[in-house]
């Protein structure tokens, strides 16, 4: 009972920490049991303990009655050295974020080519990039009559890779039909007037593909115009095709 009354004694003075003092701690159930009757909480810290590093163990009970907000004499634990930044913390570097892969390529900046541009969320393959010699500065190479016009090499590349794309495997390209030349801008305009995008359409029922600035966009002027001029196709002619301006480009062909 005296154990008992000293427990109440401490804690009717506001005491709820204590530290045990000796080779074992065998008093701290006990003095917990005592407030936990009263309804009150104790914490219990021993010095050391049996078949522990003592050094250590004396350690961490210091570094628990520190964070319990006791001041400590550190400089009595440590005489000599010099306090120094703990390392920061570990980030680990997992990924959590959701979002629809067509949204992250877009907000990424990710292209599927650099001529096909990026996937578009459509019921036929259908690709779409802005051409233009900032990003593709190799372009202004070709020029004709001074204008930088987009080459037809370019129009097989895409097909290519579009078809690579989507069956796998290469493929053969044959009756490839240019409609209109794509005139790119040069100068200062290059940088302040924006590029149609252009779009590539697969058909994978007849092998067919289909190149043209997009529907709708607004057309990309040039200087130039072929010195003779073609007749924009009918409708018959390239299946759902836009409306055609002076700078539209087209090419269709099958893939065997």
């Amino acid at each position: 009972m005296r154990f008992t009354d000293a427990v109440d004694r401490l804690a009717d003075d506001g005491h709820g920490v204590f530290l045990e003092i000796g080779p074992h701690p065998v008093l701290g159930h006990s003095i917990s049991e005592c407030l936990a009757a009263r309804g009150r909480e104790a914490r219990t810290v021993p010095s050391i303990r049996r078949q522990e590093d003592e050094r250590e163990r004396f350690t961490l009970s210091l570094a628990a009655l520190h964070n319990l907000g006791f001041d400590i004499d550190w400089a009595a634990v440590h005489p000599t050295g010099r306090p120094v930044p703990l390392p920061r913390y570990p980030w680990k570097r997992d990924r959590y974020w959701t979002e629809p892969e067509p949204v992250e390529r877009v907000r990424l900046g990710r292209l599927d080519h650099p001529l096909l541009g990026r996937r578009l969320d459509t019921a036929e393959p259908t690709w779409e990039a802005r051409l233009d010699v900032e990003s593709l500065p190799y372009l202004k190479d070709h020029l004709i009559q001074g204008s930088a016009v987009f080459p037809a090499a370019g129009y097989v590349e895409m097909a290519t890779q579009a078809v690579r794309t989507t069956i796998g495997g290469g493929a053969a390209l044959v009756d490839i039909e240019l409609r209109k030349a794509l005139f790119l801008p040069t100068g200062p305009e290059s940088t302040t007037v924006p590029t149609a995008p252009v779009q590539l359409s697969f058909r994978g029922e007849d092998a067919e593909f289909t190149i043209a600035t997009a529907p709708g966009a607004a057309p990309v002027s040039g200087p130039c115009t072929p010195a003779v001029p073609h007749a924009p196709p009918s409708a018959d002619t390239i299946e759902g095709s836009p409306s055609w301006t002076s700078t539209r480009s087209v090419a269709a062909a099958h893939a065997t």
